[in-house]
C-alpha cells in the first residue's frame, strides 16, 4: 500500500533510507535501518506496518480507499475511514505499551 502525503505513514516513509529524514537514523543505510528499527519498536510503532516488517513498501496507508487525498479533500466517508484507522492505531498502541509495561 502507498501512503499518505499527510499522515504518519508519510513520515515514516522519509525516515527510510533517501528519505528526507533518514539522516536522523545514522550516517550510510544499514545504520539508519538498524536505528529506524530499534526507534519503531521503541515507539510502538509496528502497528504501522503491514504485519509488523519494519519495511518502507510494508508501511500503511490509513486511507486506504483513497491513499493520496489531502484531509481538506476528502469526502465524508474516506474522513471516516481515515479517523477509524487512526483510532484503532491509537488504541493498538496503546494496549502494546499497557502489555509491555505489564511483562
Amino acid at each position: 500500500m502507498k501512503t499518505t502525503e499527510t499522515t504518519a505513514g508519510k513520515s515514516l516513509f522519509e525516515c527510510f533510507s533517501g528519505g528526507k529524514l533518514a539522516e536522523f537514523f545514522g550516517v550510510n543505510d544499514d545504520m539508519q535501518l538498524e536505528n529506524l528499527t530499534e526507534w519503531v519498536k521503541e515507539q510502538l510503532f509496528e502497528v504501522m506496518f503491514n504485519k509488523a516488517e519494519i519495511k518502507k513498501e510494508k508501511i500503511l496507508a490509513i486511507n486506504e480507499k483513497n491513499p493520496f487525498i489531502r484531509y481538506q479533500k476528502m469526502t465524508d466517508e474516506e474522513l471516516d475511514e481515515f479517523l477509524n484507522k487512526a483510532v484503532y492505531l491509537i488504541k493498538t498502541r496503546v494496549r502494546m505499551k499497557i502489555d509491555s509495561e505489564n511483562k
